[in-house]
């Protein structure tokens, strides 16, 4: 993985959905619950999927950055050397 852009899907549900861009070549999606503080992969409609190569690096961007600005974050990107 090169680079990620995680972008927040604007929902009238409470699920926090997030499509995600890896390497501008694959589109993912994950779920941000916070209540329980945890990412979940799944697909463009909220479904738990099992975890994508990369899963792991695009949580953990998500989960500081939620830390960091005490709020779901609207947009990350990350590029990688």
């Amino acid at each position: 993985m090169y680079f990620f852009r995680l972008s927040l899907i604007p929902s009238l549900t409470d699920s926090l959905l997030y499509r995600g861009e890896v390497d501008g070549t694959h589109e993912v999606y994950v779920v941000l619950n916070e209540e329980a503080r945890t990412v979940l992969p799944c697909d463009a409609h909220g479904r738990p999927v099992g975890p994508y190569p990369g899963f792991p690096t695009l949580s953990a961007h998500l989960l500081g950055q939620r830390k960091r600005e005490g709020r779901p974050p609207l947009v990350i990107t990350r590029y990688f050397a």
